[in-house]
């Protein structure tokens, strides 16, 4: 299984990486140098921005937090930005990255409330995203005219995302304990039943609290869903910056609309290892369906690359102190044997 998922890391970077290739190349290099030389010094906004992001993440993370309110929200956004890390790091994205946070975390919180936080954070942020995802399709309908197959197309998506935001609802509001139900059909199947009587009580406990969470904070629940839609118009708002300090006349639906393509490819494609030409293809084919030159999309994605790869090399600072710990027993264990 470990050396499957190494094989689909490996290809899905390789895949990455030669997708990324060929937009340099097809676009020209030159180009997208000279375009993201007139960034300039404007890179250093573009990691205020980026660290804007950031901190509203930490924000609603910290809100989801019940029992410990001690822990201040400079440690959380140090534990944050080293989760990411390994999200943007790895092809296991979000699986890998909040695992770390929760690992992290539980150093400073119990256990079960560095889970909860991490796992209700997540799924907020993720409504949050189908939300954005939602209004940049119905504003893209009314912003060009779409030929009637892809106006179907539109429609059969709109109804994918509505979809997607009614059926969580409907399961925490009956309290549909879905994991609970699958653990019960494995076990009359009579599968796995050592590894479930180990971890059966923990999982069910889990379920559980996270839908005490989300069915007892009403108001919670709205403050950090509403702080996280407003991390996706910071996205809108870097995305405008690059491109209007790159050259390209935009405005700011133009943005918005090449910011929403981009969290769509993020969450298809959150396998690949740094979203290594996923970012650029992206946003080239939005700016060129929006009638600009694909050129500015593969620069802004390269600037942005640029921006996450400086945050993923500070959350793997960050995450030194965490790890030299382990190490050092392990040297010292492989010592005294």
């Amino acid at each position: 299984m470990k050396r499957a998922s190494s094989y689909l890391g490996m290809l899905s970077a390789l895949l990455g990486f030669s997708l990324l290739m060929w937009l340099l190349t097809r676009t020209g290099f030159n180009t997208i140098i000279n375009q993201i030389r007139l960034l300039g010094l404007g890179f250093f906004f573009l990691l205020l921005f980026s660290g804007a992001r950031y901190t509203l993440r930490t924000i609603t993370w910290r809100l989801c937090v019940k029992s410990n309110r001690s822990v201040s929200l400079l440690r959380l956004f140090r534990i944050m930005l080293v989760g990411e890390a390994f999200n943007d790091m790895s092809f296991a994205g979000p699986v890998l990255g909040d695992s770390v946070r929760v690992w992290v975390a539980s150093k400073h919180l119990s256990t079960e409330d560095s889970a909860t936080s991490v796992t209700a954070e997540r799924l907020i942020y993720s409504f949050s995203v189908v939300l954005f995802l939602l209004g940049g399709v119905v504003l893209l309908l009314l912003r060009i005219t779409v030929p009637g197959r892809a106006r179907l197309v539109t429609s059969g998506l709109i109804f994918g995302l509505l979809l997607a935001l009614l059926v969580p609802y409907l399961i925490i509001r009956r309290r549909c304990l879905i994991v609970g139900k699958v653990l019960d059909s494995l076990k009359g199947l009579g599968i796995g039943l050592a590894l479930l009587q180990r971890y059966e009580q923990r999982i069910r406990a889990f379920e559980t609290s996270i839908h005490d969470f989300f069915s007892g904070q009403k108001t919670l629940f709205l403050t950090v869903l509403s702080i996280n839609i407003v991390t996706h118009f910071v996205g809108v708002g870097e995305a405008y910056f690059i491109l209007k300090a790159t050259g390209t006349p935009v405005s700011v639906l133009t943005a918005f609309l090449v910011e929403s393509a981009n969290r769509a490819a993020q969450m298809l494609c959150t396998f690949v290892p740094f979203g290594l030409g996923v970012e650029e293809g992206t946003a080239g084919a939005a700016l060129h369906a929006l009638g600009y030159g694909a050129s500015a999309g593969v620069a802004l994605g390269i600037i942005r690359k640029i921006r996450t790869l400086f945050w993923i090399a500070v959350g793997l600072l960050l995450a030194t102190p965490y790890a030299l710990p382990k190490l050092a027993k392990q040297e010292i264990w492989e010592g005294s044997a």
